[in-house]
């Protein structure tokens, strides 16, 4: 505001020059009156009415470009036609002279540079000078910048563009809107471009070391700035270098388990070895829903496309969201490989703002997948190489993204060039051959695999393509060739040759095991696939002394699993007759097998999705068998104490309360950050000491087993002192969970987050939480089960909750010993309980059920003194059947109680033969037998033509 003060009434001259630079600009002269803005010539009658229009001097209205690809330099000059000598017009590029177009306009003066074509990237200065009407000369500077990267990218107007064009330092920036990403682990920079036409560089991340680029939040990417967004794309190149990892590999994501979007690779039991599965994903898990629901389980309802690729190609990705503006849900989400549509799925709405970070090629504080939520960071690493990634705040066409990909290979030869020819291969029968062919020119190529003049496969590709096939006696000597196509034309490779070598042999035996205890089970490994209906034959299988119920084989085609009556621990003679491999060579023979009770077979055989044995001898990890989830052990426990279970005799965990030792645990979606109807947890204990009882205190002392969640939602095992003595004998086990509201950090209970008011169930009776941290527990009922221990035992517990989904009828059980001990109503289900997980002590906060440990009233982490041994989690309810079998085979030996009869032969003066011999007598007319009982006692003479055949002694 400029404030002019006058002396007097009169007329003044005044004068405002502005540059409007093609925007909206708004100028106002006004005066004021007793506190009140009065326009001037307005209608208001102390307005002031004495002023003049007229024309103000030439000046530039609008100067071209700023900030975005162009090939010309443009000037508009407002009131210029008059009063600017044209002739006198001068225009400098970069310290040159440069030759203009100066034309009169609507609006005044044009001044036009054609470059023609695109000026180059980075700073620009431009000096324009030119002379008024009335002499004076005038110069004007103005600076530009041109974005670098691909043009038929820039064209389209991403608001990111990564070239990955830096070669050192610990960022890389997007040439566009500026944002600078940083290099997590040491990600590699300065490595070959992937397509002919790339600008730079490239990067490479070695998922071995959790490396990632992390991109900062940005209004544009996902977060403040005008929200929602029906359209947004994302594009990038991508060269996966090693596909072989279980779990998901990210390429690019975006926000956390309740809005974002995932790019990512993850091999399934479908990828063939060196192939893996693109998946592009996109969830708004509020306001209006797609994408599946919160608390991710599995893929239900989620929208994602997915495509295969393979190890060491190049691609081109693209995915594109068009979603509903109304903000219904009658929107898209597309996949693009390689310029052509891989997948289109509907049901999608809008994209809302999202926090949870972004990054390349890891994860970066949660996402989804299709096996549902992903917490936390890291672990989830990208081997390979990224280029020339770009956002849109719109959604490309398919036109577009097919010129985006071509556009990379601007230049390059169209004509195909085929520079390896397919190879004869030999294979084994019923083993894969791969045929191969490399190729340039210009993509995208397509390549027709043909068999004997049929065509087997299709493949669209860029420099190679394989086919495998399956090599059996009737495609003995095929003949392989393919046929490559592109815009240039076709071309066909030289015909290779499939040879196919015949197996002529029987499969043998190269591995077989028994199981007693509740499993009953003998398994038989092949050294080759077998045929289903010989193999999964019961009467093709003889077990001396044991009825076979069936026979199953298993997924590998050469493991068959025998089911029979109940076992014993020991020796078993097998005699398996007429079991054929694929090209019907038959086995007979018989084998000797050790039958053992083995508890860790019994826990994974019931579908633990957790399982600590705690048998380390040494280090900090306490390994989870089922792969899931590992602990960390803190403090100083110690590793291979003396095992806790008689039929796993591979040691326990030993917790001393005064190192405070502990088991920590990670939140995991599987076993608490997800919704439950059911679970189980189970788990060996012994302890060396009791907490000890007090009279006239609000709660007792405690030691915490186990616990995982917090004080809103959550489950613990716990000792309850009851004992006042000096040295306790005795204590109350508590098993008891609870799920009752998200966080109730005030009083106001429509802040609090689910479960539903109608659903909530558990809390506790200490009166602090509704006072000083957890407002909602007011007059709130604990649920618990519980039964009395003892110091100095082994106790076997296992707690279940089998809860109700729709109401409050479900209910806790305790089992002690195999036992059951007590049981409660009143459950509904378990909400997410994050708050993570601590065995042998509280993590990071619990509740009880006469005492709130959480937050600020968290003071004891109530460590336990004592061992704790086989620990196991079930998202499901073992029966009193399966819990009672649990114990009674942990308790039972291991090992066979008879040992392995002896046998000895001696020749006779007169030529006959005396057999000594423990346990049972057997003849055979091969090694590989059939056997037979021979019914004689030791010793056993026979004359010497009668021993011309194999013997044997078995123990039955």
């Amino acid at each position: 505001i400029f404030n002019i003060v006058v002396p007097e009434d009169g007329l003044y001259p005044a004068r405002l020059v502005w540059w409007e630079a093609g925007g909206g600009a708004n100028i106002e002269f006004f005066s004021i009156i007793d506190g009140k803005k009065i326009l001037v010539n307005s209608d208001d009658p102390n307005a002031i009415k004495a002023y003049r229009a007229g024309t103000s001097a030439p000046y530039i209205s609008r100067a071209h470009p700023s900030g975005d690809v162009s090939k010309t330099i443009e000037f508009d000059f407002k009131n210029g036609d008059d009063s600017v000598d044209k002739s006198s017009v001068v225009v400098k590029l970069n310290g040159d002279v440069i030759n203009t177009s100066v034309n009169s306009s609507d609006s005044g003066l044009s001044v036009v540079y054609d470059h023609g074509d695109y000026l180059p990237p980075g700073s620009h200065a431009v000096e324009i000078s030119y002379k008024e009407s009335n002499g004076i000369e005038r110069v004007r500077s103005y600076s530009f910048n041109i974005p670098k990267g691909r043009i038929e990218i820039l064209a389209d107007t991403p608001f990111f563009y990564f070239t990955f064009d830096e070669t050192s330092g610990d960022s890389v920036s997007s040439s566009l809107v500026q944002s600078n990403a940083t290099l997590f682990n040491g990600a590699e920079l300065g490595v070959p471009s992937l397509f002919p036409n790339g600008i730079g560089t490239a990067v490479r991340l070695d998922g071995s070391k959790d490396q990632a680029i992390r991109v900062p939040d940005h209004p544009l990417l996902n977060t403040g700035g005008t929200w929602p967004k029906d359209e947004k794309s994302w594009e990038l190149w991508i060269k996966p270098e090693s596909v072989s990892t279980a779990g998901p590999q990210v390429l690019f994501e975006q926000g956390g388990v309740t809005r974002g979007i995932n790019i990512y690779i993850q091999r399934s039991s479908d990828n063939a070895e060196g192939e893996t599965t693109l998946y592009m994903m996109a969830w708004n898990r509020a306001q209006t829903f797609f994408g599946g629901a919160l608390n991710q389980v599995g893929d239900e309802g989620i929208t994602a496309v997915s495509t295969t690729i393979k190890e060491n190609a190049t691609y081109h990705i693209a995915f594109v969201m068009d979603g509903d503006s109304d903000g219904g849900t009658e929107g898209t989400l597309t996949g693009y490989l390689n310029g052509k549509q891989f997948g289109q799925v509907d049901g999608v709405s809008q994209l809302w703002a999202h926090a949870d970070d972004s990054a390349f090629g890891n994860l970066w504080t949660n996402a989804v997948t299709h096996e549902g939520d992903q917490n936390g960071s890291g672990g989830q690493g990208f081997t390979g190489v990224i280029d020339d990634a770009a956002f849109y705040n719109l959604a490309l066409t398919e036109e577009q993204v097919l010129a985006h990909f071509e556009d990379g290979f601007a230049g390059a030869p169209d004509t195909i060039e085929i520079t390896a020819q397919p190879q004869d291969t030999s294979a084994d029968e019923n083993e894969t051959a791969t045929f191969t062919v490399d190729f340039t020119g210009m993509p995208v190529v397509d390549v027709k695999w043909m068999v004997n003049g049929k065509e087997v496969a299709t493949d669209s590709v860029l420099t190679s393509s394989s086919v495998t096939i399956t090599a059996t006696a009737d495609n003995n000597g095929a003949k392989i060739k393919a046929e490559l196509t592109n815009k240039a034309g076709s071309v066909t490779t030289a015909e290779a040759t499939l040879t196919t070598i015949i197996d002529n042999s029987a499969p043998e035996i190269t591995s077989i095991s028994a199981y007693a205890g509740t499993l009953n089970t003998i398994t038989i490994v092949f050294n080759e696939p077998l045929d289903t209906g010989s193999a999964s034959n019961a009467a093709n299988y003889k077990v001396d002394g044991l009825e076979v119920t069936s026979a199953a084989l298993g997924e590998d085609g050469q493991t068959v699993t025998l089911s029979t009556i109940q076992q014993t621990a020991g020796n078993y003679s097998v005699t398996v007759s007429g079991v054929k491999d694929l090209q019907a060579n038959a086995f007979s023979g018989s084998s000797t097998v050790s039958s053992v009770v083995d508890y860790s077979q019994e826990i994974i055989s019931d579908d633990p999705i957790i399982y600590w044995k705690l048998a380390e001898t040494e280090g900090n990890v306490a390994t989870d068998t089922m792969g899931l989830r590992n602990g960390n052990y803190t403090g100083a426990p110690t590793l291979n104490a003396d095992s806790l279970v008689p039929a796993s005799k591979d040691g326990a965990v030993q917790f001393n309360s005064d190192n405070a030792d502990v088991i920590k645990i990670g939140d995991n979606a599987l076993m608490n950050t997800g919704t439950f109807k059911q679970k189980t947890l189970e788990f060996w204990f012994k302890a060396d000491s009791l907490p000890k009882a007090e009279a006239d205190v609000p709660y007792q002392k405690k030691m915490v087993l186990w616990e995982q969640g917090g004080g809103w939602k959550g489950l613990r095992f716990y000792l309850n002192a009851t004992d006042e003595s000096d040295s306790p004998s005795k204590a109350d086990l508590y098993f008891m969970a609870n799920s009752h509201i998200g966080g109730g950090t005030t009083s106001d209970s429509s802040t609090w987050t689910a479960p539903p008011l109608d659903l909530r169930w558990g809390g506790s009776t200490d009166e602090r939480g509704p006072d000083q941290s957890h407002y909602g527990y007011e007059g709130s009922v604990p649920l618990f089960v519980k039964g009395e221990i003892e110091v100095g035992k082994v106790y076997h517990v296992v707690g279940i909750i089998d809860g109700d989904s729709e109401g409050l009828n479900g209910k806790l059980l305790l089992y002690i010993n195999g036992k059951l001990a007590d049981e409660i109503g009143g459950v509904g289900q378990m909400y997410s309980h994050g708050n993570d997980a601590g065995i042998g002590g509280i993590n990071a906060g619990t509740i009880f059920h006469d005492e709130i440990a959480d937050g600020t009233l968290l003071t004891d982490n109530y460590f336990f003194n004592g061992a704790i041994d086989e620990v196991a989690q079930y998202n499901l309810t073992l029966s009193a059947d399966q819990v009672a079998g649990h114990y009674e085979v942990g308790n039972t030996a291991t090992t066979p109680t008879n040992e392995t009869p002896a046998i000895s032969v001696t020749r006779n003066a007169d030529g006959t033969i005396t057999i000594n011999f423990e346990g049972t007598l057997q003849s055979a007319p091969t090694v590989n037998g059939p056997w037979s009982d021979v019914d004689a006692p030791s010793p056993l003479t026979i004359p010497a033509d009668a021993a011309e055949t194999f013997g044997r002694a078995v123990r039955k």
